[in-house]
């Protein structure tokens, strides 16, 4: 056999392994089929198992060149990862993978491209992909609506958005990210920073109102409210993160969750 032959028939088998590759993740991510059969793919295709699988979602401009894109993904992904397209976008399935940085990694390889949004969820087990599917389609989807084209998130960091979009709502993880800091500090210096913050929004901002809510002096207030601008960043009081923090302080007050 010639090795222009050769090279025909690795490139042929090459292709044929990466469209059945395709058509796997797009059966696991549609949970099509009957499970025992996906699992038999999977098994075929070489998918661990036993590993845990990050889910990335990205969305690209139809005039994106597909198998240029599909080489990109390829590319951004960790060895052994599956690469293939569903439902319009291009998927990857990654074992154990930090979901922030494959949709990252994934949207920098895609960038020249053309604008590409990218999301991740996981890490899951085999059974559990198409969940995570959909969480990341979903978040693609929020931050589209949002005016984000073009950026690369997950669920979690789009807020409390996110917590409706999660396959797997984690409270207790957005509490802490909003209101960690207000607790840390008045765990430690017996300062009561927390409420503070709930005071002052349902006051309606109005700094009097809420130092006469709290029965303390107004310039106590002002002191308190500083701390909390350290804390939280300057636009802590601003439209967008306001109505985060009310949302969590609003899930805070109903207690511990089961």
């Amino acid at each position: 056999m010639s090795d222009d032959a050769a090279r025909l028939l690795r490139l042929l088998a090459a292709d044929a392994e990466q469209r059945l590759a395709a058509d796997l993740v797009s059966d696991l991510v549609s949970g099509a089929g009957e499970p025992e059969r996906r699992r038999e793919r999977a098994a075929a295709a070489g998918l661990d198992l036993a590993a845990r699988w990050t889910v990335a979602v990205a969305r690209l401009p139809a005039s994106a060149h597909l198998r240029g894109a599909e080489q990109a993904a390829r590319a951004a992904a960790p060895p052994a990862a599956l690469v293939g397209r569903h439902a319009g976008d291009l998927v990857v399935l990654a074992p154990a993978a930090e979901p922030a940085e494959l949709a990252r990694a994934l949207g920098n390889r895609l960038a020249p491209l053309g604008e590409a949004t990218c999301s991740a969820a996981g890490p899951v087990a085999p059974d559990d992909i198409a969940g995570d599917y959909r969480e990341a389609a979903q978040t693609v989807e929020a931050l589209l609506a949002l005016g984000r084209g073009g950026s690369a998130a997950t669920a979690e960091a789009l807020g409390f958005a996110g917590l409706v979009l999660s396959a797997r709502p984690d409270v207790d993880r957005f509490l802490l990210r909003q209101l960690g800091a207000l607790l840390d500090y008045d765990a430690g210096h017996g300062i009561e920073l927390l409420a503070t913050v709930r005071a002052f929004f349902d006051t309606g901002l109005n700094r009097r109102r809420a130092a006469e809510l709290l029965h303390i002096h107004p310039n106590t207030l002002a002191q308190r409210l500083d701390r909390v601008g350290r804390l939280l960043g300057p636009g802590w009081s601003e439209p967008a993160a306001a109505l985060e923090l009310q949302l969590a302080l609003r899930l805070h007050r109903l207690g511990p969750r089961r």
